[in-house]
């Protein structure tokens, strides 16, 4: 045996981090796309290029067991030199490859390029502890920075595959959701922890389990803190599919855009192999990320409008709505404070929702949370429609 084993107490898992890693770590520059197959379906793709990153891996972590328990130092030192030049053949390879492919695509390897980084730095620091090449203080401020980096990084990437699973309706293969340790097929919503807050709680809310929690965020405890982000994976839930009839003009270009899908999409829920459409044909069209729906209005008990009374000020009225004389001011393009008896103003600031809003993109550009949002408007589900009006202060 050789004359120490690495102290290895834990396996990074591939693969969820982003180009946001701290410390200089960055990607491998990919090649500018020139070849992007347009024809080739978002789930042939995506199938195409998990299947290379799967087959590394299994070469990956095979090699690193065997380095951890190899017989000797001349043995280890072998496989780490064959597993090196495995690794910089890989990330030129499939950067070169997802060149070829769709933007989105080569954002994915971009940030799969850097954890992949980040974990091979983790098993060389393994191996040169080893073998007595570097103490143990050394060892174990690498293994802190390169596991902080990627703790810190793993929901950025996982956000980024959720996206395009929703986007393009696609699916991940078993091999790769393995790979990744991680339930792509959950969307991840993000909870600020209230007061009274436990575990338990927030579980039970959203129909998920404590486990669910604490794998999505990395932690060991029970314990909450007011004001902590978490992220909870909610199990995602296509959106219904919808009929439609073409229309003269009508292509499939434009009636994908119109519903917010993709052109593949409308072709494989209708077994389609080619671009052609007959004037009444019906279509299948596919759920969308948000469905149109008819417009809605904000719940009946909170008042929009103020209608101004005898000796108000806007001091009285924005004190009376819980906003602030700016926030009033600015409602009503105010550029003083006069008022005059029987003057309507508006006392509640409100949204409508667009094409390709969620809860957490609304939230973040009006300077608010989801869990306020959701309370304010009486909403019990992340579910939105084009043209709902969201009260948003």
């Amino acid at each position: 045996m050789m004359k120490k084993q690495s102290k290895r107490n834990f396996l990074l898992k591939p693969i969820l981090a982003t180009s946001l890693l701290v410390g200089g770590v960055v990607a491998p520059t990919l090649v500018p796309s020139t070849t992007y197959a347009a024809v080739s379906s978002y789930q042939t793709q995506m199938d195409g290029y998990t299947a290379k990153y799967v087959s590394f891996y299994k070469d990956f972590y095979k090699a690193w067991d065997s380095i951890e328990y190899a017989d000797d130092e001349a043995t280890a030192t072998a496989l780490y030199k064959d597993i090196s030049t495995k690794y910089n053949t890989f990330t030129k390879d499939t950067s070169n490859y997802a060149a070829t492919l769709n933007p989105e695509i080569q954002d994915i390897d971009s940030y799969l390029k850097t954890v992949l980084h980040a974990e091979f730095q983790v098993m060389t620091a393994q191996y040169k502890w080893s073998i007595d090449a570097i103490d143990d203080e050394t060892y174990d401020t690498t293994i802190d920075k390169w596991t902080y980096e990627y703790d810190e990084s793993n929901q950025e990437l996982l956000s980024l595959l959720t996206s395009y699973r929703n986007k393009h309706g696609i699916t991940y293969s078993t091999d790769f959701k393995d790979l990744l340790e991680v339930d792509v097929d959950k969307d991840m919503v993000p909870y600020t922890v209230q007061k009274g807050d436990t575990m338990y709680s927030i579980a039970t809310k959203h129909g998920i389990t404590v486990e669910d929690i604490q794998d999505a965020n990395g932690l060991t405890t029970y314990n909450l803190s007011v004001g902590q982000l978490l992220v909870l994976p909610v199990p995602h839930t296509a959106s219904p599919s919808l009929s439609y009839t073409v229309q003269k003009g009508d292509t499939l270009y434009s009636i994908a855009v119109a519903h917010g899908v993709t052109v593949e999409a409308i072709q494989q829920s209708n077994g389609m192999t080619n671009y052609n459409l007959s004037v009444g044909q019906v279509l299948i069209i596919p759920g969308s990320e948000t469905p149109e729906a008819p417009v809605t209005t904000p719940p009946s008990t909170v008042s929009l409008t103020y209608t101004v009374q005898k000796g108000d000020t806007l001091s009285s009225i924005a004190n009376s709505v819980g906003i602030t004389v700016t926030e009033l001011k600015e409602l009503n393009k105010l550029t003083s404070d006069a008022l005059s008896v029987g003057q309507v103003l508006k006392v509640t600031k409100t949204y409508t929702v667009q094409k390709g809003d969620t809860l957490y993109s609304i939230a973040t550009a009006q300077g608010t949370t989801v869990e306020k949002l959701q309370e304010v408007n009486g909403l019990t589900s992340y579910t939105l429609s084009l043209g709902q009006v969201l009260i948003i202060k």
